[in-house]
């Protein structure tokens, strides 16, 4: 009996979702009222069990939380003030077959951007650029659906990764290696599907040169980033490791060696980077400098349950490093990419306001789902 109703929170969250086709956010809440009530009708939850208990999830939801709230803040922030369009224009400046430009698109910049902010956003930014270069629209939005479909598990700064670490308890590296595995095969077989959608079986044959050599490099990268224990770069490394193996053998198989002028707007390519760069050269110095021992972490007291099961105390229950954990690290190279617009001449209050918006009209739906 008590297996059956331990079960029926998850059978409510699951029944609203699919059958009464309700949003994350209600699904979940009546989902915990239940779980509430039968624990204090069946399991023999106190109020103390019930405080910590739910203080736990709320503390879960905060390590997640602010991944979350800082990479789409940066995200919006380099939308906004355009440097994702000089990004954007110098990749398709660089490459000029349709194929190529299709295969790096949707199945390696997607996810490149995936690592970093997710929730939608690669389909935001590269179904348009793919429509705009005469794509099909359909075929489009298929591609980089599925393209970047590989790269969610380290996506987001890691953040679903650390998720599952932080409600399973288990050790980083050996759910980092696991997941990797299947990373490994889907990233193979996404780059194929992206190669069909483009134009069938001929197509597959084609990308065999790109995809093979590509997916080895990434597989590599993935394992090494893992192994250095940056988590919340593997997504992001992995992504853009592959991206420019792929414009490697590219160059190679054209034989370019026409100097390109690279398009500017109003940054250079470089301070259009500067954010990236900086999350990538930040993460290697802080695990460098072994700062880990600097962090935040809380505690809760044991308690019994009527039924007598006893929960242990927690002295540092979802320890958040102050140099380890990705936000900081997201929020300091933001705050550089300010002061680089500042430099550059195209800071605007305005445009500043509208990030703020933007990323909490983004973010607020997200933070809902994941604390319920």
């Amino acid at each position: 009996m008590l297996t059956i109703l331990s079960f029926l929170p998850l059978l409510i969250l699951l029944s609203c979702l699919l059958a009464f086709k309700m949003t994350t956010g209600r699904a979940g809440a009546l989902a915990v009222l239940a779980a509430i009530l039968i624990a204090f009708c069946f399991f023999g939850l106190d109020l103390l069990g019930l405080t910590v208990a739910m203080s736990k999830g709320m503390t879960l939801s905060l390590y997640v939380l602010l991944i979350i709230w800082s990479a789409v803040f940066l995200y919006q922030l380099v939308y906004e003030f355009n440097a994702i369009d000089v990004i954007n224009q110098n990749i398709l400046i660089f490459i000029k077959d349709p194929f190529t430009q299709f295969l790096l698109l949707a199945w390696l910049f997607s996810s490149v951007l995936q690592g970093i902010a997710g929730f939608g956003v690669p389909v935001i930014i590269v179904v348009p650029i793919l429509i705009h270069l005469g794509f099909d629209p359909l075929a489009s939005v298929a591609a980089v659906l599925l393209g970047h479909s590989w790269s969610v598990s380290f996506g987001s700064m890691g953040s679903s990764f650390f998720t599952i670490a932080l409600v399973t308890g288990l050790e980083q590296q050996s759910i980092g290696y696991g997941m990797a595995i299947f990373d490994s095969v889907a990233m193979i077989m996404m780059g194929l599907m992206v190669c069909y959608i483009y134009g069938k079986w001929e197509y597959v044959k084609k990308g065999m040169v790109y995809i093979i050599p590509t997916s080895l490099v990434m597989i590599l990268v993935m394992l090494t980033v893992l192994y250095l224990k940056l988590v919340s770069l593997v997504g992001l490394l992995t992504a853009l490791s592959g991206l420019i193996t792929m414009y490697l053998i590219y160059c190679l198989q054209e034989k370019q060696r026409k100097k390109v002028d690279l398009y500017k707007g109003n940054l250079t390519l470089a301070k259009a980077l500067l954010p990236y760069s900086m999350i990538i050269a930040l993460s290697l110095l802080f695990q460098g400098f072994n700062l880990g021992k600097y962090s935040i972490a809380f505690q809760y007291p044991a308690f019994v349950t009527g039924l007598g099961y006893e929960v242990a105390q927690q002295s540092a229950y979802a320890k958040i490093k102050i140099f380890g954990h990705p936000a900081p690290i997201i929020m300091l190279s933001a705050t550089a990419a300010i002061l680089v617009y500042k430099q550059s001449g195209i800071w605007d209050r305005e445009k500043f306001k509208n990030v703020l918006n933007r990323t909490i009209n983004s973010s607020a739906s997200t933070s809902t789902s994941l604390v319920f």
